[in-house]
């Protein structure tokens, strides 16, 4: 009984003082890749080829900035929406390993980002 005790202790003890987590919520579906409650870098990990990628902001004067493989890789996107509709950018096969570099953007709650790959994952 001690021993679960000591556990339980344990498990609570790390919770609380775990350093916070990125908690962006990525989803796969076909050759649609959807990011939302975006609150830390996101890397797609491997090149792909992308047809085209939506940024549906939060708020007017959302930004957002795709590099290429890290934060300091060259811009491949960046997209500012000065009235808060939706913006897309064309990139029409062009071959890319996404790196979403947070501190470069701006975003509001409810901002997405959709980008449509060539081929299914």
């Amino acid at each position: 009984m001690r021993f679960i005790k000591y556990l339980i202790v344990l498990a609570a003890v790390l919770i609380l003082f775990s350093p916070a987590r990125a908690s962006n919520t990525v989803s796969y579906v076909g050759n649609v890749i959807e990011i939302s409650a975006i609150d830390s870098d996101w890397n797609s990990t491997e090149t792909r080829k992308i047809q085209y990628i939506i940024f549906v902001p939060g708020a007017s004067n959302d930004v957002l900035v795709m590099k290429e493989a890290s934060a300091t890789g060259p811009t491949v996107v960046y997209m500012k929406s000065t009235d808060g509709e939706p913006r897309i950018a064309y990139l029409e096969g062009q071959s890319a390993d996404l790196y979403l570099d947070y501190s470069d953007c701006t975003f509001n709650t409810g901002a997405k980002v959709l980008i449509m790959l060539w081929e299914k994952k």
